[in-house]
């Protein structure tokens, strides 16, 4: 009878010797246009809750013969519903900010459209470990925010204020260590070592000046 390659041993040795990183160790820093970076520090305070950036493909089937596969189209930075949730100071101060923010991308009132490139910002989402140090770092570049969540009151609740607030970026990279890693140029690089590998490839990179 076959048996399991993994046992309950291993899953303990695992965590016992390598980090495993936890989810309330985190720092999120915020480059909000038209905020100092001074100003923009109770942003990364208060943060209480973050999420990290996804990747999400179109699965389309794919007839070959009699036969229906199901094969990836294209891939999205999945970045359009990311949302941060802060702990309100006493002054409001972080909500004025993300009102004054997402009223700079379209007025309320006239509903005139600002230039994208005075409204975009740049989110920096830091995964730590438990001496604060940084072990992964996502970047959401040309970040908007998209909605202000209603906040509830009410008498029967004697917790903190909290601030809900939905954001659209453009796309994200990572950074693991001192390196930067983009999702796209991975996948790039593994399709180019498929095409240009063996004879043929070599012939074809020759060809193609590469």
């Amino acid at each position: 009878m076959a048996k399991s390659k993994s046992k309950l041993d291993n899953f303990i040795t695992k965590v016992r010797t390598d980090y495993t990183p936890r989810s309330d160790k985190f720092e999120v820093t915020f480059t909000i246009p038209g905020v100092d970076k001074q100003d923009s520090y109770i942003f990364t305070v208060m943060c209480e809750e973050a999420q990290l950036p996804g990747l999400s493909a179109t699965n389309v089937p794919y007839k070959l013969g009699p036969w229906t596969e199901f094969r990836n189209q294209n891939v999205e930075f999945l970045a359009q519903d990311a949302v941060f949730t802060f702990i309100s100071d006493g002054n409001f101060e972080i909500r004025n900010a993300f009102e004054s923010w997402i009223g700079r991308t379209v007025d309320p009132y006239n509903k005139e459209a600002s230039y994208y490139d005075l409204i975009k910002g740049q989110i920096d989402i830091a995964v730590l470990d438990n001496q604060n140090n940084i072990r992964t770092e996502y970047q959401l570049q040309d970040a908007i925010p998209k909605l202000i969540n209603i906040t509830p009151l009410a008498w029967s609740n004697t917790g903190h204020i909290r601030i809900s607030v939905s954001f659209a970026a453009k796309k994200w990279t990572k950074k693991v260590g001192n390196s930067e890693r983009n999702p796209q140029d991975e996948l790039a690089g593994r399709l180019r070592g498929r095409i240009f590998s063996g004879r043929a490839g070599n012939i074809l990179e020759r060809i193609l000046g590469l």
